[in-house]
């Protein structure tokens, strides 16, 4: 059979019963995903031996099918599953062009609960019923704005009346009217009571669904699930007489049930571009463990996805993805070794408590760009709870991310004509330091003020609000790519590490039509027989610090960073011209050895006007061709020792990158000098063949971990296009071991208090 309209999604056609097979019978079929510019349908012929089930969510020629398992005893199917999947692939290409294939393999996600979580029920629950008594309230907040709820004067990170000014301030927004009206947080979690008194008016059931047991709506099933219902009531708890109010209390909320059970990655694509342009904002309080040991991203099919929601979501104008930093802080883990909190397309939000301190929970990272308020010095969030009651024990970076949702949703409610770098402009011009003693805070452009803990600083929906009212829409997006900085140097045991520099010069940026700075990304290529020793600062022209990546004591990690990418946002607005400087070290003592092999940056920002060709540069290859320019690109890597005397320079290679025209290309150059041409020319050109070799070399060690990896998930690659886009998040598609989901194990991923 034929299934009419190839570009339904399979979730469209199992909701309308036109597939013959479930979506989660991994007993008894096999699930792939095959990327083709042909008709999938073509595979529904009789007697082909497979399903199609449909598009994989919004991504285009993406579509998920199914091909029945020859003996679904377990044993027998390990042995076979290798000549398996040889034989699948030539039927395949007999029918169709393909250009990837990934098996899709069920996962189990599961959530962390907060280490001094409160465990007895009685104390975290409230019936609605006993929550209806009203209490003595504040006249102004009953009447001007008519919040009767009871729980609402416990509601301290809405409005603080004993610590002043330790709230979101928000109090001016309601009073004009600003609640979040037309504006719709989706909350990717465990499921949503939207029965619940305090959501059932707000629900919005279009835009969710339960890709856990594939029913049209998220209702929780098990006994904690909990942890969505808690997270939309802190946006869009209507005010009534029941538990406390939203931030946003007259948006609507949807819920994408993904954290109760097993999950594919075509299942976690679709559902974080799940009806994405009514869908405005995601609110996503989970990631990888926040064990201090796991280093994660989205596998590329999901990276696939965000970055399609970022480009067509809320028609065109870009999704808003916003992440919690994660619970592992007490762990020494950091949110740059989550390849979804550092991404550019998501804005990463750290908590903070009542007393606008840093708790040991919240991890920090370069990445981070603000923090709101959430659990801490014996104090927590209070909100809806499932079933049908109030909880005041919610907490953990789960409880910021959706505070900031909501705050983000009344601004969609005024400025919808916003992108999602609008948001992240405002937020950065608006977030207000606090804590100002602590010693991280750092003067950075324009004045502002940045910590690893913080971010820019706490959100204030005043101060945000009256800031995107009249705020003028960004240009577009533009992006250079430096070449490959091959480094190719032993660690040293003393501590003090490899220093490598790259020169960023006008006309780098001149070329793609530069305004001014967002992010930077770089990616580096690590060997470590312990990860979690070695440590990453990136120094820029004008001092500032991004440190990229901390010691983390129980990451034993022996693949070290294979083409792992960092994120900061530290440098935003900076003028990023002048030589950038990456220092990388281990921990004083280590015995395990380690190799600093290659790194590369990416400079991301807005144009001037409308944007050029962006940067491809990769590996750079000297060429003798380019010898008539007199501006270069140095690259120095010096081994500190520790004596200062006996430090020693090496120079990598001198190389120029030619002004762009319709693409930009890496090339290098020899430099000059007073000795006799003819021998110049020949060391040149001795020079130029070991660069040209030790290129190779490092390109096929990288060729060689991919096709290690890919050799089960894919069976063919035809090419790997969307570099710029994968160097968005923290892709290490070479390290297995540290695939968000392993096959045949379960990684717990949710930033869940509960």
């Amino acid at each position: 059979m034929i299934v009419s309209g190839s570009k339904k999604s399979y979730i469209q056609n199992h909701l309308e019963n036109n597939l013959k097979i479930g979506l989660n019978d991994h007993q008894n079929f096999y699930y792939f995903v095959i990327k083709t510019q042909q008709d999938p349908t073509i595979l529904s012929i009789e007697n082909s031996n497979f399903h199609y089930l449909g598009q994989v969510g919004e991504l285009e020629n993406h579509y998920l099918i199914a091909t029945q398992k020859e003996d679904s005893n377990a044993e027998q199917v390990l042995e076979v599953e290798k000549n398996h999947r040889t034989i699948l692939k030539k039927r395949l290409s007999d029918l169709i062009e393909f250009e990837e294939l990934n098996q899709q393999l069920p996962r189990k996600l599961f959530k962390r609960k907060m280490i001094n979580e409160v465990n007895n029920d009685c104390l975290r629950k409230k019936n609605v019923l006993e929550a209806r008594a009203i209490p003595k309230m504040n006249p102004i907040f009953q009447g001007q704005l008519g919040i009767r709820d009871p729980e609402f004067q416990k509601q301290w990170h809405l409005v603080n009346l004993e610590s002043i000014g330790n709230d979101i301030n928000i109090t001016t927004p309601w009073a004009e009217g600003i609640t979040g009206q037309n504006a719709t947080v989706c909350f990717i979690d465990d499921g949503l009571d939207y029965d619940h008194p305090d959501l059932k008016s707000n629900f919005y059931a279009q835009g969710s669904y339960d890709f856990n047991d594939h029913r049209a709506l998220p209702k929780p099933k098990l006994s904690d699930d909990r942890h969505g219902t808690r997270c939309a009531g802190e946006v869009a708890a209507i005010r009534n007489d029941v538990c406390g109010v939203g931030v946003a209390w007259n948006s609507k909320v949807s819920g994408i049930r993904i954290l109760s059970g097993d999950l594919t990655e075509a299942d976690e694509a679709t559902a974080i571009t799940f009806d994405y342009h009514n869908n405005h904002i995601y609110s996503c309080s989970w990631g990888p463990s926040d064990n201090g040991q796991a280093m994660d991203a989205p596998p590329k099919l999901v990276a696939d996805a965000f970055y399609n929601g970022i480009i067509k979501g809320r028609d065109g104008k870009g999704s808003l993805y916003i992440f919690a930093t994660g619970n592992g802080g007490s762990l020494g883990d950091n949110c740059n070794f989550d390849g979804y909190t550092n991404s550019i397309y998501t804005i990463t939000v750290g908590a903070i408590d009542r007393y606008n301190n840093h708790p040991s929970y919240s991890e920090e990272c370069s990445a981070q760009m603000v923090v709101t308020y959430s659990s801490g010095a014996g104090s927590h969030i209070h909100t809806s709870d499932w079933p049908a009651a109030c909880t005041e024990t919610h907490g953990g970076t789960s409880a910021a991310a959706p505070l900031a949702s909501g705050i983000y949703a009344l601004v969609v409610g005024i400025r919808p004509d916003f992108t999602w770098r609008d948001f992240q402009y405002v937020s950065v011009n608006t977030a207000l330091p606090i804590n100002l003693q602590d010693s991280g805070w750092a003067k950075v452009a324009k004045n502002r003020l940045f910590n690893h803990k913080y971010g820019y600083g706490k959100l204030d929906a005043y101060r945000l609000v009256e800031f995107s009212k009249t705020f003028k829409l960004v240009n577009p997006q533009v992006s250079f790519r430096t070449p490959d900085v091959i480094v190719d140097t032993a660690l040293p045991h003393n501590g003090e590490g490899i220093k490598s520099t790259f020169l960023l010069t006008q006309k780098h940026l001149d070329g793609i039509n530069f305004l001014n700075l967002e992010h930077i990304t770089v990616t580096v290529w690590i060997t470590h027989g312990k990860r979690g020793d070695v440590q990453a600062i990136l120094t820029s022209p004008n001092n500032y610090t991004s440190i990229l990546a901390t010691r983390r004591p129980y990451d034993t990690n022996m693949g070290g960073f294979q083409n792992w990418t960092f994120m900061t946002v530290k440098h935003w607005d900076e003028n990023p011209v002048g030589s950038w400087e990456l220092h990388i070290f281990d921990s004083i003592g280590s015995e395990k050895v380690g190799r600093f092999n290659s790194w590369s940056m990416t400079f991301f920002g807005q144009s001037k006007g409308e944007p050029v060709l962006e940067s491809t540069a990769a590996v750079v290859a000297p060429s003798s061709s380019a010898t008539t320019s007199s501006s270069s690109t140095v690259r120095t890597t010096t081994i500190l020792s520790s004596t200062a005397s006996k430090s020693i320079s090496f120079t990598t290679s001198t190389s120029q990158i030619l002004e762009q025209t319709s693409n930009t290309h890496a090339t290098a150059i020899p430099s000059s000098s007073a000795g006799g041409t003819g021998a110049l020319l020949f060391f040149g050109f001795l020079g130029f063949a070991g660069v040209i070799l030790l290129a190779l070399y490092i390109m096929k060690k990288k060729k060689n971990f991919q096709d290690n990896r890919r050799e089960f998930y894919n069976f063919e690659k035809v090419d790997d296009d969307g570099d710029e886009m994968l160097n968005a998040f923290g892709l290490d598609e070479e390290n297995e071991s540290d695939v968000l989901f392993e096959r045949g194990s379960s990684v717990e991923i949710s930033r869940a208090d509960d």
